[in-house]
């Protein structure tokens, strides 16, 4: 018996209320993607090991309910804009103290 597979698909682009994406973007997105290979394979050889990490690490974030990595980057924005401020406050008492 000969199994005869066809596959095929369809492309089709309706209008919507946001900005127009059409067939050209749709091209060069793909020409770019592919432009882009050889760096993104690289950059995956490089940091595999580590995605995977983050992957295991986010999944079970998500396992517990919680993401400690919310958390984590919510304190160290914190930290960073205190420490931005705090050099801004002292810029600005050297400025005064200086009769700026």
């Amino acid at each position: 018996a000969v199994v005869s597979t066809q596959s095929t698909g369809v492309l089709q682009f309706v209008k919507v209320l946001w900005p127009d994406f059409g067939f050209w973007h749709f091209v060069t997105s793909l020409l770019d993607y592919q432009r882009q290979q050889p760096r993104l394979e690289e950059y995956r050889k490089k940091y595999g090991e580590f995605l995977v990490q983050m992957r295991e690490w986010e999944l079970s974030g998500l396992e517990d309910k919680f993401s400690e990595g919310t958390e984590v980057r919510q304190e160290e924005f914190v930290r960073k804009m205190k420490l931005k401020r705090r050099e801004l406050l002292e810029e600005y008492s050297k400025a005064e103290a200086a009769g700026a």
